[in-house]
């Protein structure tokens, strides 16, 4: 089952609300698992969010990836213009393990 998830919502705070926590920000841009380029670990993810202010921090980091001297990088190796790369993000409840350590911070 996947678990609840918007995509780039207009309201954040209603999104979370609805989603519950905890939440993962994570990336979904134009150029991601294409057939000629592969930009897996390029862009943020962020994972164990538990307030609506660490979300909204989460959502501005991972826009501000598709910028990153890395993914500009990576682009201009893979014949890829930058300023055409184009990010959403994906507001996801986090699903805590069943066999695997949910880590203390």
């Amino acid at each position: 089952m996947v678990p609840p998830f918007r995509v780039s919502p207009p309201d954040l705070a209603s999104a979370v609300q609805a989603i519950g926590f905890p939440i993962a920000v994570r990336s979904s841009a134009t150029v991601e698992d294409g057939g000629s380029s592969s930009f897996a670990g390029q862009f943020e993810s962020i994972l164990r969010l538990e307030t609506l202010e660490q979300v909204e921090a989460a959502v501005r980091a991972v826009r501000a990836s598709v910028a990153a001297p890395s993914v500009v990088e990576y682009c201009k190796k893979s014949g890829i213009d930058p300023s055409t790369v184009r990010m959403e993000v994906l507001v996801q409840r986090q699903v805590r393990p069943e066999l695997a350590a949910w880590p203390s911070r």
